[in-house]
């Protein structure tokens, strides 16, 4: 098992809502690396199991172009997640959750450098990971207090808050597994917006699972599964 250190920044971040942190600054005269990365979200919509599959292409250096092929057939475009261009993604909205669990198996990542296609693959594996009970969860004065119970199997979790139109407002930092609880609150996590008094929002707990043979140094960039809970919290 890792143990995940509790760590700032973005972080997971756009793991979930699209695109995730890049590599190392000082690679750019490196020779051209990549890693591909597929990863089974699944989450509860309305009292139903749904689940969806989401892809990144991490880079040492800027892509021009990116795509993923997958084991039932066929491919889906990857699109740059920031103007540097280390980092291209695939990530599901909340209209592309089906109940039909996707398939699973090998993903083989094609993109470009300089002219140069470069292919890579991932294998993801369907851990059926539980979700994180949400047991408590209350705003006082701004300051929310989420508790859930402790998932089997589980590497680590980590909160965020997104509004009616599932656009991020605040994430939390990568918790490890000795973390039940969470305080979302003014010095904690990274805010993408303020908050509207009297405004409804979604709590999320996320548990996550990384691939085998993952370690503290490269975790971040082999998760394997997430699971979501979440409830409602009027600001």
């Amino acid at each position: 098992m890792i143990t995940t250190q509790k760590i700032g920044k973005l972080l997971i971040l756009l793991l979930v809502l699209g695109g995730l942190a890049s590599c190392n600054d000082d690679q750019e005269t490196a020779p051209f690396e990549v890693t591909g990365e597929a990863i089974m979200i699944k989450r509860l919509l309305n009292d139903q199991v749904m689940y969806a599959r989401t892809f990144f292409a991490y880079g040492n250096q800027p892509m021009s172009a990116g795509q993923v092929t997958l084991p039932e057939g066929g491919t889906l475009p990857l699109i740059p997640s920031d103007d540097n261009k280390r980092t291209w993604q695939n990530t599901p909205t909340i209209a592309d959750f089906s109940t039909t669990l996707p398939e699973v198996g090998m993903f083989d990542f094609t993109v470009t450098n300089e002219d140069i296609e470069h292919i890579v693959s991932d294998v993801l594996v369907f851990n059926d990971l539980g979700f994180p009970t949400i047991d408590s969860l209350g705003n006082n004065g701004g300051i929310v207090q989420v508790e859930w119970q402790e998932v089997a199997a589980a590497e680590g979790y980590l909160v965020r808050m997104v509004d009616e139109n599932y656009e991020s407002v605040f994430i939390g930092q990568l918790l490890n597994t000795n973390y039940t609880t969470y305080q979302i609150a003014s010095d904690s996590g990274v805010w993408s917006k303020a908050p509207v008094a009297g405004e409804t929002y979604m709590v999320e707990v996320h548990a996550f699972v990384f691939e085998e043979g993952a370690t503290n140094q490269n975790y971040l960039y082999n998760a394997d599964e997430i699971a979501i809970a979440s409830r409602d919290i009027v600001w």
